[in-house]
């Protein structure tokens, strides 16, 4: 039989952090420049906070750091929002899905991080 080993992050490193006042600022720079047409990629949602991750391109070093248990995020930017909906309609019209992550421990810890720092 393979061995199975669950070896969780043991660090997360964010780069930059962007918080705005409403979820509806967050998805305007979101969608601030893309074309219409182009498919908005989801936002996540943990505890009142819907948030975006942009996370670090897959180099040796990126990958050595993955590898000792420690991600790196370029950027999160996050609003509050109290209550979780599938899905939040632009005023031009685009329907950008949420998804509700609170089963990630590891965004959970994200998200606590982020309310103690304000």
């Amino acid at each position: 039989m393979v061995k199975v080993t669950f070896m969780p992050w043991t660090e997360i490193v964010i780069h930059e952090v962007i918080g705005y006042e409403s979820p509806e600022a967050l998805i305007e720079q979101r969608i601030a420049g893309v074309p219409k047409g182009i498919p908005i990629g989801p936002l996540f949602w943990i505890n009142g906070i819907v948030f975006t991750k942009a996370v670090m391109p897959a180099t040796a070093d990126v990958i050595r750091e993955q590898m000792k248990g420690i991600v790196h995020y370029q950027s999160i930017e996050y609003a509050p929002m109290e209550k979780f909906v599938n899905s939040v309609t632009t005023q031009s019209g685009i329907a950008i899905p949420i998804i509700d992550v609170s089963r990630t421990e590891a965004l959970r810890d994200v998200v606590a991080a982020l309310k103690a720092r304000k």
